[in-house]
């Protein structure tokens, strides 16, 4: 449905019933993009985004995961639990319920590889989901499936932080022709990706700003891995981080977080 009164405007008349065009294809399950998946990334690979929010007396709890091998394809699952400590149980269960998608629409394989972003919390809550909502997850694989044991990497996404980090406005030729005054810091190119510097050492974590800020201060997102048995390499894994976050269809361009966390929503 769309008012009369939004396409009276010959300004915006088109790009308006481009962006219909869009939502329909992708309604009726077409590509509309799609990235360059790193080629070190295991074919079989399945990319999971989780997510949770507190909506009255219930606990929200949504996952999409990936079945095709350019991640364009999400099968989603929202689910209601009653409190906080059954989260990690619904986990489990929505888990095998992609698992046995992914199965399905292959014909043949389960994935060799799970990539898993788990967004909606916050920083003290980390320990407890490595210690539930993982286990949770590697009882219900073991449960449901003989003689199947993916690897797994689990990152955490972090959206609430007060980091930030500039670059030279000399550096950026396209701010220094548009800025009429001069101004002496932008903020960082889209894709900008550090894991040095300022983010602690002991972890396997790194900051990331993949979206194009025009006005203000750019805000990264931090993502911390917790668990990982895939072996690959950092720089593989920030590579796809990054691509994903192109992947959002309602949005032509890149957003904060990888596409299967806003695919959820």
């Amino acid at each position: 449905m769309v008012k009369t009164s939004t396409l009276k405007n010959p300004k915006t008349a088109l790009s308006i019933c481009t962006k219909i065009a869009l939502q329909m294809a992708a309604k009726r399950n077409a590509t509309l993009w799609r990235f360059k998946v790193p080629s070190a990334l295991p074919k079989k690979t399945m990319v999971v985004g989780i997510d949770s929010s507190k909506e009255s007396r219930y606990h929200c709890l949504a996952m999409s995961s990936s079945y095709d091998p350019h991640f364009t394809k999400y099968y989603t699952q929202v689910s209601e639990v009653k409190d906080q400590q059954k989260i990690s149980v619904g986990i489990g269960i929505l888990i095998v319920r992609a698992l046995k998608r992914f199965e399905k629409e292959t014909k043949a394989f389960l994935p060799e590889l799970l990539v898993i972003y788990r967004d909606g919390l916050c920083e003290t809550n980390k320990n407890s989901v490595l210690i539930s909502e993982l286990k949770a997850i590697l009882v219900s694989i073991e449960k449901e499936f003989t003689d199947y044991s993916p690897k797994i990497l689990y990152a955490l996404i972090h959206k609430k932080i007060h980091t930030r980090f500039y670059m030279n406005a000399s550096e950026c030729t396209a701010r220094r022709s548009r800025d009429p005054n001069n101004a002496k810091l932008a903020n960082p190119q889209p894709g900008t990706i550090v894991d040095s510097g300022i983010v602690d050492p002991r972890r396997y974590e790194f900051l990331m700003m993949p979206q194009y800020v025009n006005e203000g201060s750019g805000m990264p997102s931090r993502i911390t891995v917790l668990y990982d048995t895939s072996k690959l390499p950092v720089v593989v894994f920030e590579e796809l981080t990054s691509a994903l976050c192109y992947g959002y269809y309602n949005w032509q361009g890149a957003i904060r977080t990888p596409a299967p966390c806003k695919v959820c929503l």
